[in-house]
């Protein structure tokens, strides 16, 4: 179940295409809430587990990530879309065979 297939990765890059044309179209408040929130939550959650990712910064509170919270959040970020991508994977199989 968790090998990977040819749709699995096209759904695991789907995010950096997505946040990538959100820039290029020059939508750059929606990209940013997507990279903000890309690294915020990781940020958050290792930080609640008690391991030292960073600091907080000066303006506005914003999370400045050292280089283990920089691996550990694209770490976490890379698992929970790989994730999400076989259980898309997993869905789009379920309603191929309903329909067949």
């Amino acid at each position: 179940m968790l090998r990977p297939t040819p749709v699995t990765w096209l759904v695991l890059v789907l995010p950096l295409v997505a946040w990538g044309a959100l820039v290029a179209m020059g939508w750059d408040a929606p990209a940013f809430l997507a990279l903000l929130l890309a690294v915020e939550l990781p940020f958050r959650l290792w930080g609640a587990l008690g391991v030292a990712v960073g600091r907080r910064t000066d303006f506005y509170g914003w999370p400045n990530p050292s280089g283990l919270g920089w691996t550990l959040i694209v770490l976490t970020d890379l698992v929970v879309w790989y994730l999400v991508s076989i259980a898309a994977v997993a869905a789009w199989r379920a309603v191929r065979r309903a329909h067949a």
